[in-house]
């Protein structure tokens, strides 16, 4: 079964960590016309990477379970929380989860990884979340 988006999540991991480390901590505040911050956007790529972690073991151990989401809801209800959390520390855990979830995702047995791609309820392939808000935050700063 083909995984080459171990390898996406890969890139896309040392992407986050690299563009991070490289942001000062007023960057890290800088908002976009949306209202979020750097350090919201990166607190949002934390929180869905903890989700599919969390998922990709839970049906690990206890089998595949449908795991419905409003993506726009959970944005709008985590908006007041992540915005609490101090920007640097927001860097770290997009870092940590991103590493967790690329680890959770490249260890999933095969039978549930078919599964996953059948029926869906997680993106295995973390990059273009990732990638997608990376290119967001770039292009803040181009």
């Amino acid at each position: 079964m083909d995984r080459g988006y171990v390898e996406s999540n890969r890139a896309a991991t040392e992407r986050l960590r690299a563009l991070t480390e490289r942001l000062a901590d007023d960057d890290l505040q800088r908002t976009f016309d949306f209202g979020w911050s750097v350090a919201v956007a990166l607190a949002h790529i934390a929180f869905f990477d903890r989700r599919t972690a969390r998922l990709a073991e839970r049906w690990q151990r206890d089998g595949y379970g449908p795991s419905p989401y409003d993506a726009d809801a959970i944005n709008d209800a985590m908006l007041p929380a992540w915005r609490l959390i101090p920007p640097r520390l927001a860097a770290k855990e997009a870092i940590t989860a991103a590493s967790e979830a690329d680890e959770a995702v490249a260890n999933l047995p095969a039978d549930l990884l078919a599964t996953i791609r059948e029926k869906g309820g997680i993106k295995t392939d973390r990059s273009e979340h990732r990638n997608n808000h990376l290119n967001e935050i770039e292009a803040l700063f181009a």
